[in-house]
């Protein structure tokens, strides 16, 4: 009877072991160093600042560009749809970034992953590793702005100026 103990233990630890180690979190490794906002942003192809205006559909959020701070946007005046996470991606989730709020966010619009499995020419997506966004709030802007690990704020302006625009 001590052997089957001792095995029904030793299966609850290797159970417990594996349920705290290949945990979700597991599915997404991310290298932030150096991943900055302002360091992103000047790396990035694509930069905006815009305002949410709707969860669009399960895993994205549609937003309205009020400025493209670098690169371009065929249609500037259009919303574009921002794609988060489905639960298997290095993606936040879109309810990170509730209706009406304004952001700026780094984007990408190429190797989507599988999710959305047919990416339209306005779909984008966001990515997890890395401080891809800040909030703004009136002239002010708050996020890890210049240290990955820091949250800071700052005028609108000044983040400008840090991304090489006046």
């Amino acid at each position: 009877m001590e052997i089957e103990d001792a095995k029904r233990i030793a299966a609850g630890i290797a159970l417990s072991f594996l349920i705290l180690h290949l945990s979700p979190a597991e599915a997404c490794r991310c290298n932030t160093e150096g991943a900055a906002f302002v360091h992103l942003a000047r790396n990035a192809t694509l930069v905006v600042q815009g305002t949410v205006e709707t969860q669009a559909e399960r895993g994205a959020i549609q937003v309205r560009i009020s400025r493209v701070l670098k690169g371009s946007l065929d249609r500037p005046g259009e919303p574009i749809k921002i794609w988060g996470d489905d639960g298997h991606l290095c993606r936040p989730y879109v309810s990170t970034f509730p209706r009406g709020t304004e952001w700026v966010f780094v984007l990408a619009n190429r190797s989507f992953g599988g999710f959305p499995q047919r990416p339209g020419p306005r779909d984008y997506w966001i990515s997890i590793c890395g401080a891809h966004w800040v909030r703004v709030e009136g002239n002010r802007v708050s996020g890890r702005i210049r240290d990955a690990a820091t949250e800071e704020a700052m005028s609108v302006d000044h983040l400008l100026k840090l991304l090489g625009k006046s």
